[in-house]
């Protein structure tokens, strides 16, 4: 499983208050930014979502899954792609990588 950046629009609440209707702002969308490692159909993703889980087990337990409807979904990005980016802009011997790769030395 791949850990991933999901971008999406979450339902949010409109007024915190009694609002006459002609008095309603559009503030936009509700951005969330969650991180996790992306599930397919077959190792539990649903249809028509995008399915992270937090965690996962060697004996195939996961937990707290989250089902996003693909139509709220804005991106989705492969944290290791961005990482391995990341790491030829700057040098795999860049003290950043080096700690990241070795944290115990830092």
């Amino acid at each position: 499983m791949k850990p991933v950046l999901v971008i999406w629009h979450d339902a949010h609440a409109g007024t915190s208050q009694w609002t006459r209707l002609d008095e309603m702002e559009d503030d936009g969308p509700y951005e969330v930014h969650s991180v996790g490692f992306l599930l397919d159909k077959r190792t539990g993703g649903k249809a028509k979502h995008v399915s992270i889980t937090q965690s996962w087990t060697p004996e195939a337990c996961v937990d707290s899954v989250l089902h996003i409807p693909v139509k709220m979904v804005q991106k989705v990005i492969n944290l290791l792609e961005v990482a391995d980016e990341h790491q030829h802009s700057i040098g795999a011997n860049h003290p950043q990588v080096s700690d990241s790769l070795h944290p115990s030395r830092s």
